[in-house]
């Protein structure tokens, strides 16, 4: 009977350690595991940051993620990917954004819309941009927001200082809503598109009167080359 429990004794106390190995060797696989999925996404987000020429400004975060996943610090290299990841994906909106904005006012020329160089960097910065059409004096187009967030909101404007017929809102802005749909067969051509969100029915609101921003940079433009002359 003693021999018995003896050995009772030593088949648990084996047992217990046999439960310890296996924790113990789940908590090495699965670390390995994850060392494995950080090893491979950070490989998949190198080539994604030299592929998208974005890897001067990932290159830093990647650089720390490889050191980081040197030293087996798990947590850390996943910081580093997560913010390299999110500063590439950031740059892609930027530019997706860029495209859109360089179709639609190239569109917009082709609609005979008043467009010059520079209204692109001038759309980004103020986030709104009135493109006048040469057809339509005192009448404009008012584009705010930067797509930066895919979304645009494009409506017709009076602009200030110019004598117009308010009675004829109405039917420029019914204009503007054909002259949008070629816009919008005009982008996807090019691999874009332009979708309503939301719609108001034209001649529901009187025009918003905004100020001709263009037309006072002219003045101010040919203001100082006449000074230049003198």
């Amino acid at each position: 009977k003693v021999y018995e429990a003896e050995a009772t004794g030593d088949s648990r106390q084996r047992a217990l350690l046999l439960a310890s190995l296996e924790v113990d060797l789940a908590a090495v696989l699965k670390k390995a595991q994850q060392l494995h999925t950080l090893r491979h996404e950070l490989g998949v987000e190198i080539a994604a940051a030299h592929a998208t020429n974005d890897w001067e400004i990932c290159s830093k975060n990647l650089r720390d993620a490889e050191t980081a996943l040197e030293r087996g610090d798990q947590d850390l290299a996943r910081l580093q990917i997560d913010q390299a990841k999110a500063l590439r994906q950031e740059r892609l909106k930027q530019r997706s954004a860029q495209a859109s904005r360089a179709a639609i006012l190239e569109g917009l020329r082709e609609l005979g819309y008043e467009v010059s160089e520079g209204m692109a960097t001038q759309w980004a910065e103020k986030k709104q941009l009135v493109v006048r059409h040469a057809a339509k004096p005192g009448i404009a187009l008012e584009l705010a927001g930067t797509l930066d967030g895919g979304r645009l909101q494009a409506r017709m404007v009076a602009l200030q200082g110019f004598a117009r017929d308010p009675h004829t809102d109405k039917q420029t802005e019914e204009k503007w809503c054909s002259e949008f749909e070629s816009l919008q067969k005009y982008v996807a051509r090019r691999g874009g598109q332009v979708t309503v969100v939301k719609a108001v029915a034209a001649g529901a609101t009187p025009l918003k009167v905004v100020a001709d921003e263009q037309h006072e940079n002219e003045l101010r433009q040919r203001k100082h080359d006449e000074k230049r002359l003198r």
